[in-house]
């Protein structure tokens, strides 16, 4: 287990409850990839899970997943279904993003033409009900085969949070692997526990930010990323002048208005910082 600059007395209470576990303490965050990836060097088993910490494991998933990798030796990587705090379904079959559809999805277009579907996301709940290969699945559940991570590398450090379950599939697509969804296995995934609090949601839109700007810029170039980069400036941008015009004329909802006008804020600086480096 490794403890990534925790401060509420995890490391101590991992101790005393599973002394039997290897832990790892970190002075700092270091990040989801590196510090997953000090875990994934230690270990030495045949597969390897990634597992949010906003996750519960529903009985038998672990034992389900294990044997549909057993009877799959061509895959690489292997996602389950997962579920709300509710039970209610969870989209997590993803397509590859093109360039399109990040700049689609950071535009003001969706906004403009709610209509219209422009999305890495597989919406379309029939999918959900079958085994199937995919392009990636949402890496709050995902088991991984040693050999194929022995092969195309670990995640990528790079990223520091979002974004290194898309690049790790496409490395293992790209290696000849395949990426299954295998919806035998359940999990809740409560989504977002660590960035509920309003720092942490700041903290939380600059690192999706970064993200969408590192793998525009890793897998469409340079012109690729500054294409986003712009978009996303231009977007927050427009949404900052939105918003601080609501700010003089609607005071009633001002708190609300300031809240919004923080978010893109944080957006719009991030965006711009990218651009530049």
């Amino acid at each position: 287990m490794v403890d990534n600059g925790s401060s509420d007395g995890s490391p101590n209470m991992v101790k005393k409850a599973f002394p039997q576990v290897k832990l790892i303490k970190n002075k700092e965050n270091l990040g989801f990839a590196k510090a997953n990836n000090q875990v994934i060097r230690l270990s030495n088993g045949r597969y390897i899970l990634l597992l949010n910490s906003d996750t519960i494991v529903l009985n038998g998933a672990l034992d389900k997943m294990v044997e549909f990798m057993n009877d799959h030796p061509d895959a690489g990587a292997a996602g389950c279904k997962l579920l709300d705090s509710k039970k209610n379904l969870q989209k997590s079959i993803n397509k590859f993003p093109s360039l399109l559809c990040q700049c689609w999805g950071k535009s003001l277009l969706p906004a403009i033409f709610p209509k219209i579907k422009v999305s890495y996301v597989v919406d379309e709940p029939h999918f959900y009900s079958r085994i199937q290969e995919v392009d990636w699945v949402t890496g709050a559940f995902l088991i991984l085969s040693r050999l194929a991570v022995n092969e195309i590398g670990f995640l990528d450090e790079s990223f520091f949070m979002y974004g290194e379950d898309t690049d790790l599939c496409w490395r293992i697509k790209k290696g000849g692997w395949k990426v299954y969804f295998y919806p035998g296995t359940k999990v809740v995934h409560q989504g977002g526990v660590s960035i509920k609090k309003r720092e942490n949601k700041s903290i939380g839109r600059r690192l999706i930010t970064i993200a969408a700007c590192q793998y525009s810029r890793k897998y469409h170039g340079s012109v690729g990323s500054i294409l986003v980069c712009c978009v996303v400036v231009f977007s927050s941008g427009c949404r900052l002048v939105a918003w601080s015009i609501d700010f003089l004329f609607f005071p009633k909802r001002r708190d609300e208005t300031c809240k919004k006008i923080e978010d893109n804020w944080v957006v719009f600086k991030t965006g711009f910082e990218q651009l530049l480096g």
